[in-house]
């Protein structure tokens, strides 16, 4: 699975659930569409973004929630690897059919979720 396969087969967002494994607070992310599923998780040693097609046996929800209300239910138009100046995938860039966007970035071996908006 890979950015190309999620964009033009995932239908519209229905859950985005974060997860820890119990050595960091979030360092999961369940992301959900109609039609496919994967799970993002940090890989500790390089502070990279891994995509998986299946959620870690070690890994836990959190019962905290996230405010992305304005991309549930819209439909995946593209998506971003981000690279940084060392060559490490530290971020995905997540944008829906109504403009709304996010962020999904390693720092300091956890998740930070970042809005996107046009200034």
């Amino acid at each position: 699975m890979n950015l190309v396969d999620i964009v033009f087969d995932s239908g519209k967002l229905n859950k985005v659930v974060p997860y820890s494994s119990g050595e960091r607070a979030f360092d999961g992310l369940l992301i959900g569409f109609d039609a496919i599923s994967f799970f993002l998780k940090v890989e500790a040693d390089t502070d990279e973004v891994v995509l998986l097609e299946s959620i870690p046996v070690n890994f836990a929800p959190l019962v905290s929630t996230l405010a992305l209300d304005d991309c549930l239910g819209k439909r995946l138009m593209w998506a971003w690897s981000m690279m940084n100046q060392q060559g490490y995938l530290d971020g995905i860039k997540f944008e829906f059919d109504n403009a709304a966007a996010f962020e999904v970035v390693v720092l300091a071996s956890e998740f930070k979720l970042y809005r996107v908006s046009e200034i």
